[in-house]
C-alpha cells in the first residue's frame, strides 16, 4: 500500500445489485473500488490489485465460500477482511471468526456503519504495518485521526502513538517510547489500568481482541474532545504469531467543542449558563459518572427542562427509547445490555451541537434538549438519520455466536417554552414507559 494513495477496497459480493450499491457508496466516500462476484475471481483480482481491505460476503456462492476466500486472502496476501453478513448459520459464523476478521457489516448495510467499519479496519491495518515494518513515523491516515491510537510490541511497550494520542498524554513519542502501555494512562483508576494490562496480555497470548467500549475508560478532555477506550486488538501475521497490540481511544466531541461564538459571548449568556448548571455541568470536561452510562441522569434532566421552559434556552426535546431492552438483558445478559446503553450514549454524544444537552432519562431511555431556531419539520429531517441508527454486534452466548441487532424509537416535542415542566415530563414518561407510543407533534 502506498501511504499517500487512496485506499483500495475489494468488494466480493455475488448479488449484483448489492455489490453495485456498496461500490457506489464507497466511491462517494472517497475510496477506490474493485469488485469480484466469486471467490476465484476475488483471489485473482487480489493478486493483481493488492487492495488494502476486502469486504467479503460471508455466504458467497460457488466452489469457495466467503470464509474460504477470506482465509486465502489473509494467508497469502495479508489482506484484512470485513465480512458482509445477513445472519449466516452458526457453523459459518464460527468458521468466520477463526479467520480473524476486522469487522462485520450487516446487510442491508447502512452508510454510516459501512464508513466507520471500513475506516477502523484501515486504521488497524496501518498500525499493524507500522509495528511489523518498523516505520520511522506513523502512516498519514493515522496522523489525521481525531481518535487516539497507541501501538505496543509483544512486550506491551509503546512503539507508536499518533498526534491525537500525544496530545492526550501530553508527551511526544520520543519521550515515552518503550514505556509500558498501561502506565501511559495514569489518570485512569487502578482497576481500569489492570483491565488494560490483562487485555494486552490476553491479546498476545490468544490472538483475540478485547472490546473496551463498555468499561467506562475515559481520559481527560484534550481541547474540544474527551476520549473513551474503544478496542484493544492484536496485530501480527497470524493468530499464533502476534507481534503487538493496538489500543484505540475514540474521540467524543464536547458539547461546546464546535461553538463558533467567542468564549465571552458564551459565558455572558445567562440563559445558557443557567441551563448548563442545571445539567450538572455536563459540558465541563464531559464529566461522566451518573447512571449506567455515566451521563447526567433524570434529576439533572428535570432541572434542565425547568430552565428551558422558564428561559426558552432549548426549543425542542427528543426522547429516545431502546426497543426490547428487557428481553436483551434477559437473553444476552447484563454485559450485553450495558454495551447497548454505552453504544447509544456515545452515538448521541457525538451528534450533540454546541449548546445541546444529553441525559439518560432512566434505564434504556435518553433525553436530548436541542437548541435550534428551526421548525419542527427541519429538526425532524436533521435527527431522523441518527435516531434510526441500529447497533450491530457479534456476541458470544455460551458456545454460540450471534448477531445482536438493536434499534430504538424517538419522539420530538417542540415549543418547550410554551409548556410547563410537569407537562413535558408526563409526555416523556408516557412515551418511555413499556407500551408507550405517543405520536410526535
Amino acid at each position: 500500500m502506498i501511504e499517500n494513495s487512496v485506499p483500495r477496497i475489494l468488494v466480493v459480493e455475488d448479488e449484483a445489485i448489492v455489490a453495485m450499491q456498496i461500490a457506489k457508496t464507497l466511491r462517494r466516500l472517497g475510496y477506490s473500488v474493485c469488485s469480484a462476484s466469486s471467490g476465484e475471481d476475488a483471489i485473482k483480482l487480489a493478486k493483481e490489485e493488492r487492495p488494502d481491505l476486502a469486504l467479503m460476503d460471508i455466504m458467497l456462492e460457488g466452489e469457495m465460500d466467503g470464509v474460504q476466500t477470506a482465509a486465502h486472502l489473509t494467508t497469502h496476501y495479508g489482506i484484512p477482511v470485513v465480512y458482509l453478513t445477513a445472519n449466516g448459520d452458526e457453523a459459518t459464523v464460527h468458521r468466520a471468526k477463526l479467520t480473524q476478521p476486522y469487522g462485520y457489516i450487516l446487510k442491508p448495510f447502512q452508510e454510516a456503519r459501512l464508513r466507520s467499519t471500513v475506516d477502523l479496519a484501515l486504521h488497524r491495518r496501518a498500525v499493524a504495518n507500522r509495528i511489523q515494518g518498523g516505520l520511522g513515523s506513523g502512516p498519514p491516515v493515522l496522523e489525521r485521526l481525531e481518535d487516539a491510537v497507541f501501538a505496543a510490541d509483544a512486550s506491551l511497550r509503546l512503539v507508536y502513538v499518533n498526534l491525537a494520542g500525544e496530545s492526550l498524554i501530553d508527551a511526544h513519542l520520543d519521550n515515552v517510547r518503550g514505556m509500558e502501555l498501561a502506565k501511559l494512562f495514569r489518570s485512569l483508576p487502578g482497576d481500569q489500568i489492570e483491565v488494560l494490562r490483562a487485555a494486552g496480555a490476553h491479546a498476545i497470548k490468544t490472538g483475540l481482541a478485547t472490546d473496551l467500549s463498555s468499561r467506562g475508560m475515559r481520559l481527560p478532555a484534550s481541547g474540544s474532545a474527551t476520549h473513551a477506550a474503544d478496542t484493544l486488538v492484536p496485530v501480527g501475521p497470524s493468530k499464533e504469531d502476534v507481534t503487538g497490540v493496538v489500543v484505540t481511544f475514540r474521540s467524543i466531541a464536547l458539547m461546546n467543542g464546535n461553538d463558533t461564538r467567542s468564549p465571552a459571548s458564551v459565558s455572558s449568556s445567562p440563559n445558557f449558563t443557567e441551563t448548563r448548571e442545571a445539567a450538572g455541568k455536563y459540558s465541563e470536561g464531559r464529566t461522566f459518572g451518573q447512571g449506567s452510562t455515566g451521563l447526567p441522569g433524570r434529576a439533572a434532566a428535570e432541572q434542565a427542562l425547568e430552565a428551558a421552559c422558564r428561559q426558552g434556552t432549548h426549543r425542542f426535546a427528543v426522547a429516545f427509547l431502546i426497543d426490547r431492552y428487557a428481553p436483551i438483558q434477559q437473553r444476552f445478559g447484563p454485559a450485553a445490555a450495558q454495551d447497548v446503553l454505552v453504544f447509544y450514549s456515545l452515538h448521541f454524544a457525538r451528534k450533540m451541537g454546541p449548546t445541546d444537552l444529553l441525559f439518560q432519562w432512566g434505564g434504556p431511555s435518553f433525553l436530548m434538549l436541542l437548541d435550534r431556531p428551526d421548525s419542527m419539520a427541519e429538526v425532524r429531517s436533521e435527527i431522523t438519520p441518527w435516531t434510526e441508527v441500529r447497533m450491530e454486534k457479534m456476541i458470544e452466548v455460551g458456545s454460540r455466536s450471534t448477531m445482536l441487532l438493536v434499534s430504538g424509537r424517538r419522539r420530538i416535542i417542540g415549543a418547550l417554552e410554551s409548556q410547563s415542566p410537569e407537562e413535558l415530563m408526563k409526555q416523556i414518561d408516557d412515551f418511555t414507559r413499556p407500551g408507550g407510543m405517543a405520536p410526535e407533534y
